[in-house]
């Protein structure tokens, strides 16, 4: 049973990275102004996918930034965690309200 739960939750972790570096890729992409109006959503992931080394860069920001706060201790996650937080329900009223 020990194993298993080892095994699922590693393919969890190496499922969020991914997902992470997704996120953190279309971050960029709207800070930099790529996601304006009038732009092919489809045809910026598309693109995205098409290019592994773009997949495989921000999946290694994604676990770098990750392994950085972990290694920095408890009062480093608090200070993410918050300051993800914030961002979140920014982007929520943002959603909801804009």
């Amino acid at each position: 049973m020990g194993l298993w739960t080892a095994w699922i939750s590693t393919a969890i972790g190496f499922y969020y990275a991914v997902v992470t570096g997704w996120c953190l890729k279309y971050f960029s992409a709207a800070a930099s102004g790529g996601l304006g109006q009038g732009v092919d959503t489809t045809q910026v992931w598309n693109d995205f996918l098409q290019d592994p080394s773009q997949v495989i860069i921000f999946q290694f920001l994604a676990v770098a930034i990750t392994m950085a706060a972990i290694w920095r201790g408890a009062k480093a996650i608090e200070k993410v965690n918050v300051i993800l937080m914030v961002s979140l329900f920014i982007l929520l009223f943002s959603a909801l309200f804009l």
